[in-house]
């Protein structure tokens, strides 16, 4: 099964949510694996990337996708890298709708917080902080406010 066919193809209202749980259950799965087997380059990498507060608009969504890659790169498990892999078309298409919801600064702040408990290999920490940003993501993608008038959420 082609499984960037079967979960990018899913963006109406009801199936964004599907795919966000799906790519919180990876995220999370990634943070705690990325504590036990993060490399010192992968932290470097983590750090950097959160970093990146003064991004101009139109590179936004790449740096912060790219902080969401290291992460699950970090895990170290090629099945989960290729999981994620197969829902990023989606992923991206949940930008539009949570515009605003994370200006570049709070995202940097998250990230950080993401990146320096991975470092501290705390997955506690490190769990706390990707959850919030998750969550935050999650209700405005459940606030529907993006909707285009054949009822499905534009993709790329």
């Amino acid at each position: 099964t082609d499984i960037g066919g079967l979960l990018g193809k899913h963006a109406s209202v009801d199936e964004m949510k599907y795919v966000f749980e799906v790519r919180r259950a990876l995220e999370m799965e990634a943070v705690r694996l990325a504590c036990e087997r993060r490399s010192d380059d992968d932290v470097r990498i983590l750090r950097e990337l959160a970093a990146k507060r003064d991004v101009p608009a139109e590179n936004f969504v790449d740096v912060d996708l790219a902080f969401h890659i290291a992460v699950v790169d970090a895990a170290h498990n090629p099945v989960l890298t290729d999981l994620f892999a197969g829902i990023l078309e989606t992923v991206r298409a949940t930008y539009e709708v949570t515009e605003g919801v994370h200006p570049p600064s709070l995202t940097s702040s998250h990230h950080q917080g993401v990146a320096e408990a991975i470092a501290e290999r705390d997955v506690t920490k490190a769990r706390a902080a990707a959850c919030g940003y998750l969550e935050k993501t999650q209700e405005a993608i459940g606030s529907g406010s993006a909707v285009t008038e054949s009822g499905r959420r534009p993709i790329g």
